[in-house]
């Protein structure tokens, strides 16, 4: 088949079959087909995980076949496909439930009428110290406030706190300064 052309043909992902192709992104990708629907055009592919020392693991690909080109087929699969494993229904709706949960708990620690700024410097804070906003200001480990606009000599409250608090609104403005540099 021709590079660049985007007509594949079904027997190309048969499963089982280890294929690759060209992303949109000019990436060549390769892995087994786990699936394929001719009509979404969408190609499921198994391949050895690129972050995990195990190797018992692999990563998961599903690869819109309208944005791809140049599919071919390295391997021919010699057997039938075996059985997929039972999927683990309870651990799985307990993920999503995490999830969710995590998701609806960083929603309620975002403050309406506050910058951008002042949210990722919660946000920082929050990953090391119990924070809250009272108002426009955020309150750390109850014992530490920090008004608008935000900055080091903005912080007040117990010394015993203050020190730590400072240093990680210093280093929030430096590492934000930098990346904007």
């Amino acid at each position: 088949m021709a590079a660049g052309t985007n007509s594949f043909g079904e027997g190309l992902f048969k499963i089982g079959n280890w294929v690759s192709c060209k992303t949109c992104f000019e990436e060549r990708i390769s892995g087994e087909v786990m699936a394929y629907d001719p009509v979404s055009k969408f190609l499921v592919l198994k391949m050895p995980s690129t972050n995990s020392e195990r190797k018992d693991t692999h990563d998961i690909r599903i690869v819109n076949l309208n944005a791809a080109k140049d599919p071919q087929v390295e391997r021919v699969a010699s057997e039938a496909p075996s059985r997929l494993p039972k999927l683990n229904t309870p651990k799985l709706k307990k993920r999503a439930e995490e999830a969710i949960k995590a998701k609806q708990t960083a929603f309620k620690l975002l403050q309406e009428g506050v910058s951008a700024e002042a949210q990722s410097l919660f946000h920082t804070i929050s990953k090391t110290l119990p924070c809250k906003w009272q108002g426009p200001v955020i309150v750390v480990n109850e014992s530490v406030e920090i008004p608008p606009p935000y900055g080091t000599e903005n912080c007040q409250g117990k010394e015993s706190a203050l020190g730590h608090v400072k240093k990680i609104v210093d280093k929030f403005h430096k590492d934000k300064s930098a990346g904007s540099t």
